[in-house]
């Protein structure tokens, strides 16, 4: 193989959690390594590996890890690889690196002539992603991510937007979604679906927090964020966005967004982070012309709450703890009287969202610190699902809303500041 050094580590094996090291990405379309991995299987009568832009997503996360600090070392990627796939089992990585540069052919040579790598090459997997990343001294270093899924996770829809807040959410009914979100000159924005997407509304404002969104009825949407003197602002609109009250200036003090709920009837329940961390509740039951002093429902809370009523009298309260894990605080009596705050484990680096089609069902999104969204769920309010890596690497806060049972619609701001829309099921 010449005078060029090169260097792998063994990889191991993910299996129902437990992990294989390796990998990164390449073009969308696949790669070189890709194809010779595929050479390689069919010579041992195995099935082709897909291609995943989820997994080659990683590698190359991997790849400019590993380049970066210039030597081999594996961290979570297989366990990130599991939240590409629906229903996912297994997971593994390789990762080399050689001083001539991103040469495949030694890459895949290299690999198929360590038994543990060669176990990763010729597994039990259905999906592969590769990446190299090239250094200026001509080092080349190679990840490759492998998953056996029986399908992959969606990926994004991209609308175009040049956002400044996370996005908000709701839907009033099947077939129909409204996504909000602060513009550059610090107005808001309206987009919605009804079978496909509208150009942007520009509704004037002046907004120093992200906005928070719900439907209380047909057609209904209420609005609310912060303003710039920290007071709670509220519009409204009974025709599905044509025409937008006035804003109506909520008296409030507060650190954070606005997070909003509804039981319905007029029924708004409006939550936010006060000057002493803790979490304030207000509520109107007249649609947002009245509304009763701040209620203090306390915690430590370190981001923006969100919250969503699952069922009659119920409202379900989430944010980031002072050490990054998941808060919740719930009442089943419209608010009458709380539940002590409840830790759930995780490291979050995003405030939570969190959406219900109903009956106890709630779903909660947050980014990780590898700042793609992940995704737990319950069906009864009390089990938990493990954290799933959804995809994609974001840069705000995620939000969510159901417009049928079994549905969810996922949002997020990407890196281009452009809206991302994900649609989830089951």
């Amino acid at each position: 193989m010449g005078s060029a050094i090169r260097r792998l580590i063994p990889a191991g094996s993910l299996v129902l959690g437990m992990v294989i090291m390796g990998g990164t990405p390449a073009a969308a379309d696949g790669s070189v390594q890709q194809t010779l991995i595929n050479q390689d299987r069919a010579a041992s009568a195995l099935a082709p590996l897909s291609w995943s832009t989820c997994l080659a997503g990683i590698a190359l996360q991997n790849a400019q890890r590993i380049a970066a600090q210039g030597y081999l070392s594996h961290t979570n990627g297989p366990t990130l690889d599991l939240g590409c796939g629906a229903n996912a089992t297994s997971a593994g990585e390789n990762i080399a690196y050689m001083s001539d540069g991103a040469n495949d052919t030694e890459a895949n040579t290299l690999f198929m002539n360590s038994a543990p790598h060669r176990a990763n090459i010729l597994g039990a997997y259905t999906y592969v992603g590769t990446a190299w990343v090239v250094t200026s001294n001509g080092y080349g270093y190679i990840a490759e991510e492998f998953l056996n899924a029986p399908s992959l996770v969606p990926a994004y829809d991209r609308l175009s937007a040049s956002m400044t807040s996370a996005p908000a959410a709701t839907s009033w009914g099947s077939g129909r979604l409204d996504v909000f979100a602060r513009g550059q000159d610090m107005a808001l924005y309206h987009t919605w679906n009804d079978g496909s997407w509208h150009y942007w509304d520009r509704i004037p404002a002046s907004m120093t927090s992200a906005p928070a969104a719900v439907s209380s009825g047909t057609g209904r949407l209420d609005v609310f964020a912060r303003g710039q003197d920290m007071a709670l602002y509220h519009t409204s609109s009974s025709d599905s966005g044509s025409t937008w009250v006035y804003w109506a200036r909520i008296p409030a003090n507060m650190m954070s967004a606005p997070a909003v709920a509804s039981l319905g009837g007029g029924r708004l329940d409006v939550f936010a982070v006060g000057q002493d961390r803790a979490l304030y509740h207000t509520w109107s039951t007249d649609g947002g012309v009245s509304w009763v002093y701040w209620q203090r429902l306390g915690g430590s809370l370190t981001s923006d709450p969100a919250a969503v009523s699952s069922q009659s009298g119920h409202i379900d309260v989430f944010a980031r703890g002072a050490d990054m894990a998941l808060e919740r605080i719930s009442t089943t009596d419209s608010g009458t009287t709380w539940s002590a705050w409840q830790r759930m484990s995780a490291n979050l680096a995003s405030s939570p969202a969190v959406s219900s089609w109903g009956g106890g069902r709630l779903d909660v999104f947050a980014l990780g610190q590898d700042m793609a969204v992940y995704h737990t769920f319950t069906n009864d309010g009390a089990t938990w699902t493990y954290w799933q890596r959804v995809n994609g690497a974001m840069n705000s806060a995620p939000a969510a809303a159901s417009q049928a049972a079994g549905s969810v619609d996922l949002f997020v701001r990407g890196r281009d500041l452009a809206l991302y829309h994900l649609g989830l099921s089951g």
